[in-house]
């Protein structure tokens, strides 16, 4: 293997390696949980960091890390829930809450859920997120 390979991949094993994500399941199932600024939030990863039926141009990896997606959309939802301003759920194949990932728009659904765990007494879940095949100007 190449060197930069080989150091490409130890970068990402260290990147991986964070205590504040706590991941469980396996597969389509997959959920990963942050805490952060306060807020806790669960993806479902293993469901939303994949091929999409629509083909492989939606997956997210496109846009970059799984992590630097996932941060980008809490930084974004972190804005809606201050406001009072989270927008109901859609389908995610249609126009709804969205951010740019590195230029690449990125769809993703947000709900809030309470929970006994959490400082503030609710946690948000991503059901679901995937890079938007459709016109940018539509996503909220």
């Amino acid at each position: 293997m190449p060197l930069d390979a080989v150091i490409a991949t130890k970068l990402a094993e260290i990147l991986m390696v964070d205590t504040s994500v706590d991941i469980t399941g396996a597969g389509a199932e997959e959920r990963r949980e942050y805490t952060y600024q306060t807020y806790q939030f669960k993806f479902n990863r293993g469901h939303a960091y994949r091929d999409h039926n629509t083909g492989p141009a939606t997956n997210p990896r496109y846009a970059g890390p799984d992590k630097a997606i996932e941060r980008a959309i809490m930084d974004d939802a972190i804005v809606r829930i201050v406001a009072n301003a989270i927008p109901p759920v859609a389908a995610i194949s249609l126009p709804g809450t969205g951010v740019r990932v590195h230029g690449t728009p990125i769809r993703y659904n947000l709900v809030r859920v309470v929970s006994n765990t959490s400082a503030n007494g609710f946690a948000y879940i991503v059901s679901d997120y995937m890079v938007w095949q459709g016109n940018p100007g539509v996503l909220t």
